[in-house]
């Protein structure tokens, strides 16, 4: 997982104080990424200024037991199952 946030370290203690923290979404690095740590998913979005024809954007749904993210142009569709 690449992470540029210069105290990641803090900020991946605080989420680990709790369980029910499911996932993390953030954006963006031009390649986009995904991690997980224990529990927790990790997924960093794609930016969208990498290609002059086509974009990139995700809708999130939330279920009982599942994240769905649908994705649209350059990102792409994920299951988070928890």
């Amino acid at each position: 997982m690449f992470i540029i946030c210069l105290n990641y370290k803090d900020v991946l203690k605080v989420i680990g104080r709790y369980q029910n923290t499911i996932a993390w979404f953030n954006g963006h690095n031009h390649a986009g990424n995904y991690g997980k740590i224990n529990s927790t998913h990790f997924v960093t979005f794609k930016g969208m200024v990498e290609t002059p024809d086509q974009n990139s954007f995700a809708r999130i749904d939330v279920y009982r037991n599942k994240i769905l993210i649908t994705g649209s142009g350059r990102e792409k569709s994920q299951i988070l199952a928890y």
